[in-house]
């Protein structure tokens, strides 16, 4: 399989997240405006057991301060490489999908054995998982509502294409992966060779993609676009009404 991505570029970053949560901890941002982007961020959750070949297998890394179980996830890969020993394998969800899946019974620590980090008691987690909708910022609608009324906009000539680029620059996208240690993405054919990286606003566009497909993950669209190799293209939302095929010439414009 030939890659798409430049050779060493695969660790995710996570820079907004961790400012926000900085911001939160020195009280520059409140605690329900954190949670609201921490469940809409891509956050890294370590795994005891290999999770590639079954999920149902999934066994959390947890701590248990105070008699209390906390399932340990981190905001980059980076830090949830300190307890590789103990928890060697890890997957990739939204925050959001973190509060509904919980154990009972169950909380959540952020960033165990670093300072950038916090603690959600077992109490407070059905309330949370409940209530995220409600939580969101008033007047700042879902980001994937944002990119596909932009890509909508752009298509019927309502806005122009440098106006919807810098939204994508901005937006995460949901990519499909060969692998969870890093980023290998599912690519489509352009002239019948692998040329163009397949990306979506939401998870459901991607349902139809996902056969042999056992990864995804959420990344920053400037990153990826980055990061592929010279003339590799990205189509957004494959398979929908509203498809937006992106040359390798504008990726690289994306990029700077």
């Amino acid at each position: 399989m030939t890659s798409t991505l430049r050779t060493g570029e695969t660790r995710l970053p996570n820079p907004g997240i961790e400012a926000d949560l900085d911001a939160a901890m020195n009280g520059e941002l409140d605690m329900k405006s954190f949670l609201v982007r921490f469940a809409d961020a891509a956050i890294i959750v370590p795994s005891v057991v290999d999770v590639a070949s079954d999920a149902a297998r999934f066994r959390p890394l947890l701590f248990e301060p105070d008699g209390e179980s906390l399932m340990a996830v981190f905001t980059s890969r980076d830090r949830a490489d300190r307890w590789a020993e103990a928890a060697p394998y890890s997957t990739v969800m939204l925050g959001r999908r973190i509060f509904e899946d919980l154990p009972d019974g169950v909380g959540i620590l952020v960033n165990p054995g670093f300072g950038l980090g916090f603690q959600l008691a077992a109490a407070g987690i059905p309330a949370i998982a409940a209530d995220l909708d409600a939580l969101r910022v008033p007047g700042i609608p879902d980001p994937s509502v944002v990119l596909e009324q932009a890509i909508l906009d752009a298509q019927t000539g309502r806005t122009s294409p440098e106006t919807l680029l810098e939204t994508l620059a901005r937006s995460q996208v949901y990519v499909l992966s060969h692998t969870d240690d890093g980023l290998s993405p599912v690519t489509f054919l352009r002239d019948g060779e692998p040329g163009i990286v397949g990306v979506f606003t939401r998870p459901d566009h991607a349902d139809q993609f996902t056969e042999g497909v056992e990864f995804a993950l959420y990344v920053e669209a400037a990153w990826l676009a980055a990061n592929l190799v010279d003339g590799v293209g990205i189509v957004v939302n494959p398979g929908t009404p509203h498809p937006w095929e992106i040359s390798p010439e504008v990726v690289a414009a994306i990029a700077r």
